[in-house]
């Protein structure tokens, strides 16, 4: 498992109600049966990004995926990582000069 993997697990183990750093039996002797999003495992070559807003960070990035069309839902929001990407790459072509 690569850093990213493990610090995405401590993050799971958190919404679960374990703290941060713990690992289930489960964890210990195989793989577990299920996952936080919802038993599905993420495609080959993907990678976690974890990110921790204050308050008023949230709200701006609420009114983004609002403004840019993202999904909310009851795990997250559907569609934020095409709004994300979209956002770098018109940032990258402004800043090439």
């Amino acid at each position: 498992m690569d850093e990213g993997s493990d610090h995405c697990e401590a993050h799971k183990n958190k919404q679960r109600g374990f703290p941060p750093h713990a690992r289930r039996k489960e964890q210990r002797t195989g793989p577990l049966r299920g996952n936080s999003n919802g038993g599905h495992k993420a495609p080959t070559g993907t990678r976690c990004v974890l990110l921790y807003f204050n308050p008023n960070q949230y709200r701006v990035f609420e009114k983004v995926m609002h403004k840019h069309h993202a999904t909310r839902g009851s795990r997250g929001w559907g569609g934020k990582e095409a709004v994300l990407e979209e956002l770098m790459r018109t940032d990258l072509r402004n800043s090439q000069g």
